[in-house]
């Protein structure tokens, strides 16, 4: 009996040790850390009452980005959406090579007076997502 229990509890640790050898003799390297993208956001109004989006991406080359909207009826605070109405993809495009883009965006349509635009970006092997800040058009109708 007293046998038994030694060698059992020998293999056992012959079995722990040489599963804690094979654990750190990997030799797979660690995966770099990627990168922050930063998405810089702003307004520019191209005709009276028409407006674009404009702005940069940190990166290189050509960035696809999307630019999403939300529609909303309440009011809310200057920097908050309505929680209940989801974004919802307005366009998709890329950028020039040097990271700038220019999207033209749309008045909310009758019935809704507050739209929410944000520009995201995409997860890639280098870049981690990333999303801008919020940008808000507010519509009176008569």
């Amino acid at each position: 009996m007293r046998i038994t229990r030694l060698v059992a509890g020998l293999v056992s640790l012959l079995i722990a040790a040489a599963l804690s050898f094979v654990g750190t003799s990997s030799t797979a390297a660690p995966a770099p850390a990627k990168e922050a993208r930063t998405i810089s956001i702003s307004t520019k109004e191209y005709k009276p009452n028409r407006f674009a989006l404009q702005g940069d991406i940190t990166g290189s080359g050509k960035i696809n980005y999307i630019v999403e909207r939300k529609l909303c009826n309440q009011k809310t605070g200057a920097n908050r959406p309505c929680k209940s109405a989801p974004w919802k993809r307005f366009e998709k495009d890329r950028t020039n090579d040097n990271g700038r883009y220019y999207e033209r965006i749309a008045n909310p349509p009758k019935g809704k007076n507050h739209a929410w635009y944000r520009v995201r970006t995409f997860e890639s092997p280098k870049y981690v997502a990333a999303t801008s800040g919020l940008i808000k058009i507010y519509v009176i109708r008569y």
